[in-house]
Parts: structure tokens; sequence; C-alpha cells
């Protein structure tokens, strides 16, 4: 969520919220392929992660609650949102390189605030993570339209 992105990290990570995505659409268990989740982490590494991710995550819990979430249990909702998630993985692997800020922590807020959106049943928040994604959206297309027009541009006058 760095606004310049980790070379490689998010193009790894992209395709696995994809891939959880989808078979959340699909109302399937949250599984990895075998590659992926047979892993295992040492527990020195887990203890360092789990201390400091625990801080973030209990500002996290003051922010999210169940407030106004009669929608978020409709059917169709939860497929959209989980497509949405989809879209979002989808666009952080997409490789673009990290010359361009921003292109790898906008889809990974947008992923991080719909998913708590979902877990705490958080109808604002999820609001909220879908406005991020409708930046992010708009930032992707301005961003493309200004590549386009430099490669126009550097065609037109060579």
């Amino acid at each position: 969520i760095t606004p310049i992105p980790l070379p490689v990290l998010s193009n790894v990570i992209g395709p696995i919220v994809s891939l959880l995505a989808i078979r959340l659409a699909f109302r399937l268990p949250p599984r990895l392929p075998r590659f992926i989740g047979a892993r295992e982490i040492s527990r020195s590494r887990m203890y360092a992660f789990i201390a400091t991710s625990a801080k973030f995550i209990r500002m996290l819990e003051r922010i999210a609650r169940p407030r106004f979430s009669g929608w978020l249990e409709l059917r169709t909702i939860r497929f959209a949102n989980a497509l949405f998630l989809v879209l979002m993985g989808v666009l952080l692997a997409l490789p673009i390189p990290p010359v361009v800020p921003f292109t790898h922590s906008l889809p990974s807020w947008a992923i991080i605030i719909v998913a708590l959106a979902m877990m705490e049943g958080d109808g604002v928040l999820m609001v909220l993570g879908y406005a991020v994604g409708l930046g992010t959206l708009i930032y992707f297309i301005l961003c493309a339209g200004l590549v386009v027009a430099a490669i126009q541009h550097m065609f037109n006058y060579n």
C-alpha cells in the first residue's frame, strides 16, 4: 500500500486476491492452489507479522462496525462485491512500472476497505470502498490516456 510499489510483490498478490474473490463470488471456500497454500511460514516470521500488524488491526476494528448492513447480505450484492475485488486484484496485478505512483496502493486500499466492510458488515465502509475503487478506475483511465497521448505525440512528430 505504499505510494511507490515494491517490485513484483503486487504482481503476485493481485492474482491471489482475484482468485480468492472468484471463489467468493461463486460461494466456494476460500482456498489457494496447493503450491501457494501449502507453504509454511516460520513461527518467528508469523509472530513478527502479527506484532507489526496488531496496531493497524486495532485501528481498523475501531473504524469498522455493523452499520446499514441489510443490503450487504443480498446475494447479488455479495456477488458484485466479489467481482469488484476481482477487478481491483487485476488492477493490482498489472505490470505497471513503479515510476507511476499510486498504481498499486489505490487498488490495495480499495481491496482492504471492501474486504473489511464485508467482514464487519459495514455498509458505510462499503460505500467508501466503492468510492476508492471508482477513484482508482478514474486514475487508471487518466494514466492510460496520458500514455496513449504521449505515444501519439511521439509518432506524430518524429
